[in-house]
């Protein structure tokens, strides 16, 4: 019964693992779809992690060459519009007022607003930019690193959980599921850690059993063998003195075979009985062991997102 249950044991550990590859393989393609569908056309128009936007913009458009010949065209305008303009539609005012047509105000002043406008939209233009930059990374809004990850995922968090928050980290899927797999704050660690504890209940409980019946066998076959070596002496000492009766001697064969019997087959019970415990020591350890560190077998079909990636850009 205690083997049955351990075997049940095994059998659920194996479950998880498998739950724990799918999760991570979900997680990495959830990670693909967001990098093939949004941050590959933002980096193929140029827009790279390494870009700096400031590399495209002034933070001083006013020392360009292009406010200058702003400026230049704007007083060659204001000087002609309060000059010979204003001088001829003060001939004709009395018919028809033009001077709003040169109602200007200071030639500086237009040219400081101009600069500031240009700038201000420069200002915009970059931090527009470098939002949709931030999107190139996986662990957007989480803190996290690669090295963290990695280090997440030696304590049992599944692959690629982290680098899914910030595109996904809104919808049912991963506020209801998802996030139940992170280390520390899931719930289902804790049911894992229960596992743990039921497999470890079940070692002792078959320790116990194995060590309350082993003594008492192992002193049962001992004296059947203290008794058959006495049984082969008597039937060595009748055979050689020739002594018993045909009869006596197969009688006291029988019993010789009788106890050898017995001894086989207390051999093969204590035997039995020590590879039972081997056994469920070993598969104990298995599973102990698997819950941390074996989630990550069977991922060869998954390909992580930067194998991904370079894939993509081959394509």
């Amino acid at each position: 019964e205690l083997r049955e249950q351990l075997a049940n044991m095994k059998n659920a550990v194996d479950a998880t693992l498998e739950i724990k590859k799918y999760v991570s393989a979900t997680a990495l393609k959830m990670g693909y779809y967001v990098d093939v569908a949004v941050r590959e056309p933002v980096r193929q128009i140029g827009l790279v992690e390494e870009t700096n936007v400031w590399d495209y913009f002034t933070q001083d458009v006013a020392a360009d060459q292009c406010s200058t010949a702003f400026k230049h065209h704007l007083s060659d305008f204001h000087e002609y519009c309060t000059g010979p303009a204003m001088t001829a539609f003060e001939k004709i005012k009395h018919f028809v007022d033009l001077t709003p047509l040169c109602t200007l105000d200071d030639e500086s002043k237009i040219a400081g607003e101009g600069d500031e406008a240009v700038q201000t939209r420069i200002g915009l233009l970059t931090q527009d930019l470098t939002g949709v930059q931030t999107w190139l990374d996986p662990f957007k809004g989480t803190g996290m690193t690669t090295e963290k990850e990695i280090a997440k995922v030696e304590m049992g968090e599944p692959e690629g959980l982290r680098q899914v928050v910030g595109v996904y980290g809104m919808i049912k899927f991963y506020t209801g599921y998802m996030k139940e797999w992170k280390i520390g704050r899931g719930i289902f660690h804790d049911l894992l850690n229960k596992l743990t504890a039921e497999t470890q209940e079940l070692e002792g409980d078959l320790l116990y059993e194995v060590e309350k019946v082993l003594p008492p066998l192992d002193e049962a076959l001992k004296e059947t063998s203290k008794r058959r070596v006495e049984a082969q002496a008597r039937l060595d000492d009748a055979l050689a003195a020739e002594q018993a009766a045909l009869e006596g001697k197969n009688e006291l064969a029988k019993v010789v075979a009788s106890l050898e019997t017995q001894v086989v087959g207390a051999q093969n019970m204590l035997t039995d009985l020590e590879g039972a415990l081997k056994k469920a020591i070993k598969m104990y350890k298995e599973a102990r062991a698997t819950l941390v560190s074996k989630h990550t077998e069977g991922k060869d079909g998954i390909l992580a997102l930067s194998e991904l990636h370079t894939m993509h850009l081959g394509e």
